[in-house]
């Protein structure tokens, strides 16, 4: 990405830059996330990304710039790094920023069934089918895989 002193005169215009040990906040349009838009040649780049490539080069292929401070709208290039998808999955799980229960749109399942899952007697099958979910759905509530933050109930992995 060829970049001039006019993107980043327009980039740093947009940027409310404090310490360096805090967030910059990126103060131009944003996305539904949160996270910061900006065009360089007519071409959109996420605003944390841009910084990133400013402050450190071009960001390798098949990475892409994670946020160490979990804000989306930072572009602090000290609070950006790069990683893998995988890296990105595993910070927002173990930031708890994933979708669960009824938070996950494509869910079939309310809080409030869950409860009733746990003492109805029968198979995970049958009760799959008045739920309108598969059977493992079921056993994943039973067995805290799933709907833990509902049922109280801790998973606890096995070991191959």
């Amino acid at each position: 990405m060829k970049i001039d002193l006019y993107d980043l005169a327009r980039f740093f215009s947009r940027v409310d830059v404090a310490k360096q040990t805090e967030c910059w906040f990126f103060t131009g349009k944003t996305d539904p996330f949160g996270y910061g838009n900006f065009s360089v040649n007519k071409t959109k780049i996420g605003a944390h990304r841009f910084s990133y490539v400013v402050f450190n080069g071009e960001i390798p292929k098949d990475l892409l710039v994670r946020h160490r401070c979990d804000n989306p709208s930072c572009v602090n290039p000290n609070h950006l790094e790069t990683g893998t998808v995988h890296d990105n999955v595993k910070d927002r799980m173990t930031r708890g920023r994933s979708a669960k229960g009824t938070g996950n749109g494509r869910s079939k399942l309310k809080d409030s069934d869950i409860q009733k899952i746990l003492t109805d007697p029968r198979s995970s099958v049958h009760v799959a089918r008045d739920y309108g979910v598969s059977g493992s759905v079921i056993l994943n509530v039973r067995n805290g895989k799933s709907w833990g933050h509902v049922s109280g109930i801790k998973h606890i992995p096995t070991k191959k």
